[in-house]
């Protein structure tokens, strides 16, 4: 709680509060390198947010517009990736103590291994705040898939022949649960918040996310509810086995994820928009060019800011 305290402030409340100089110099501290004329951006982000705000406003059956055109597909990328959080096999993580007691470990040392796993996640954590910068999103989103699938491939493999690995098995299955934890910590963890709130537009950004979130909320009843049958011995008792089971809901997600999930690395909002509209495969985001004055000179004509300006507003609003 204490961090909280030293994080800054959204330019983008700061202006809806009025607070337009405060709001300049968290703009200059958060995204310094996109400001040409502040107080030109500061203006562009007042009529983004006044435009935003009236189409928010028509009414609460507004929601139904998350299902059409353009917006269908936004709404499905922010339930899915919200989904795969759930389905890759984190729901293991949070039975594991009970898992690796039953992969035979005793209960104390279930319960030191488990410690062990959540430090080691957070260590994974923060070693994402240094590879998100060095390498694209896209890429460390798939190569976390590609691990952990690997992972829980050899946690069931291991199950397989538990009996007669006997104490190693143990050991083994509880070690490579810390490593999917790590794993999951530096990559699919972390870049699912990022995506969910990139993917949808700005004036249904609420909504979709509200959407998303229901959709991960139905998936969490259905592993929390089958996982613990899986691990119990006195129910399905495929103890560490279940790795397979898992593995396979990995594959999936891997797959869906190689085709839909987009790379957003230096992207802001408007390039988002317009990789939508134009329809671009999402394989080939990250290589695709976009011209924003171009095809919204429809709009940026009619006003009195430049592109640079527009450009400087959607940045911050990416990251409000």
């Amino acid at each position: 709680m204490p961090v909280v305290w030293f994080c800054p402030e959204s330019p983008r409340w700061l202006v809806g509060k009025g607070k337009d100089q405060d709001a300049l110099r968290q703009q200059l501290r958060l995204v310094p390198s996109t400001v040409d004329d502040p107080d030109l951006a500061i203006e562009a982000l007042k009529r983004q947010m006044h435009e935003q705000n009236n189409e928010e406003s028509e009414s609460f059956w507004s929601i139904l517009q998350c299902f059409k055109g353009r917006n269908l597909v936004r709404t499905e990328l922010a339930t899915m990736i919200w989904i795969i959080q759930n389905m890759c096999g984190s729901t293991l993580v949070g039975w594991a103590s009970y898992f690796m007691k039953q992969a035979g470990l005793a209960t104390d040392l279930a319960f030191t291994m488990q410690l062990v796993m959540y430090i080691v996640g957070m260590a994974g954590t923060f070693c994402a705040f240094g590879l998100l910068p060095m390498m694209p999103r896209r890429t460390l989103y798939l190569l976390g898939h590609m691990f952990m699938v690997l992972i829980l491939g050899a946690i069931g493999v291991v199950g397989i022949f538990q009996v007669r690995l006997a104490t190693a098995g143990s050991w083994t299955v509880a070690v490579l649960l810390i490593m999917f934890n790590f794993v999951y910590n530096i990559s699919v963890g972390p870049l699912t918040y990022t995506y969910v709130t990139l993917v949808p537009s700005a004036p249904m950004k609420t909504k979709t996310i509200a959407i998303a979130r229901l959709g991960y909320c139905a998936t969490t009843l259905f592993t929390s509810s089958i996982a613990p049958l899986q691990i119990a011995g006195d129910s399905w008792n495929w103890g560490a086995k279940s790795g397979l089971f898992w593995g396979a809901c990995g594959v999936c997600c891997l797959i869906y994820s190689y085709f839909r999930v987009p790379e957003t690395e230096g992207r802001t909002q408007s390039d988002i928009d317009e990789l939508f509209e134009q329809k671009v495969p999402f394989r080939l985001w990250g290589s695709s060019e976009v011209c924003g004055s171009e095809n919204a000179s429809g709009v940026h004509e009619k006003t009195v800011f430049d592109d640079s300006s527009i450009s400087s507003a959607n940045s911050i609003a990416s990251i409000s």
